[in-house]
């Protein structure tokens, strides 16, 4: 009697391996078939609008230069 068990045991175990096997091979072949697909290139999306580089007037960019000769001269000037 107790063999009987063992082996109704170890058939039910077969079956529930071989069910199991299944579905790992189902799941192999679905990877396998999504791995040969033509893949799509994704396509970047912007939340926001690209931002934009303010430029620097002839007048502003002047006024800028002589403030640096400035504030260097006075650099120079504070070492000596």
């Amino acid at each position: 009697m107790n063999n009987e068990r063992l082996k109704r045991l170890r058939e039910l175990a077969l079956i529930g391996l071989e069910t199991e096997m299944a579905m790992i091979v189902k799941e192999i072949a679905e990877i396998k078939n999504e791995l040969s697909a033509p893949q799509t290139p994704a396509r970047p999306t912007r939340s926001s609008p690209p931002r934009r580089r303010s430029h620097m007037s002839a007048a502003k960019r002047r006024e800028a230069s002589q403030r640096m000769k400035r504030y260097w001269a006075e650099r120079r000037a504070g070492k000596k």
